[in-house]
């Protein structure tokens, strides 16, 4: 083979190479130039007539599933995040075994990855020891860094919230701390807090930076590269089945 024809070969790989890869390589540069979230998240409290407009049907048809095993409802949060992303949460107690539940949906109106809106829901525990568990049954790939002091747990296959709460259990009880709930009225408050809390956290594990305004958060370039990375193939579905498989045998672990 001459040198020409090695030249146009090598040519070609590249940009084969390039197409297929541009995402991964554009991906984190794109998103770090649009992506940001504000320092205090505002979660605005909306009526029932409201909500019944942001959520699916689907959600509504739930609550009655949550009341079933002993939740009642507090209220619905909406919060636009960034411009970009919309999130409709409604929360739920069930003060008898201390829990919150947690039913949203979130949207993303543009991105480089190409989300779809994701619906979710997820119980919550929060334990005297500092620990906090939640359980949740969405199939997103998680890209925030887990925290030393919170225990998620993906159930993506169970849809139902009696199997979903039935291993939020079965986790909880695994850590043999008595559980802790906010005051009554407060639960809202206590919500937007571990929002906010939680983001700070993410920035002082580099994440996120606080930009010149102090009023945003951005990506760093290593929080850039590892949420494009983890939410595009092949890295995606590889996290998605491992999600499924720890999913699945929690679920069998909390049916013995």
């Amino acid at each position: 083979m001459t040198n020409p024809q090695l030249i146009i070969l090598s040519a070609l790989f590249l940009i084969c190479g390039f197409l297929v890869l541009q995402k991964h390589i554009l991906g984190p540069f794109m998103l770090k130039k649009v992506h940001f979230m504000p320092k205090e998240r505002v979660y605005e409290e909306i009526p029932d007539e409201k909500a019944k407009i942001l959520f699916p049907p689907m959600f509504f048809e739930a609550i009655s599933e949550l009341n079933a095993i002993g939740f009642s409802l507090v209220c619905h949060l909406v919060s636009n995040d960034s411009g970009r992303t919309r999130s409709a949460i409604s929360l739920f107690v069930n003060r008898d075994t201390k829990t919150m539940a947690f039913m949203g949906r979130v949207a993303v109106r543009r991105s480089v990855t190409n989300r779809r809106p994701v619906g979710l829901l997820e119980f919550n525990t929060r334990l005297q020891d500092g620990t906090e568990i939640s359980t949740i049954n969405t199939s997103t790939v998680h890209v925030f860094y887990d925290l030393p002091e919170k225990v998620l747990t993906r159930v993506p296959h169970l849809k139902d919230a009696a199997s979903l709460f039935r291993v939020h259990q079965y986790i909880v009880r695994q850590r043999h701390s008595p559980a802790m709930l906010t005051e009554p009225g407060t639960e809202a408050d206590s919500f937007r807090k571990e929002i906010n809390h939680s983001l700070a956290r993410q920035a002082e594990m580099g994440y996120y930076f606080l930009d010149e305004s102090g009023q945003n958060y951005r990506l760093t370039w290593k929080g850039a590269f590892r949420s494009s990375w983890r939410l595009l193939w092949p890295t995606k579905q590889i996290l998605q089945r491992r999600q499924e498989r720890e999913g699945r045998r929690m679920a069998a672990a909390a049916e013995n």
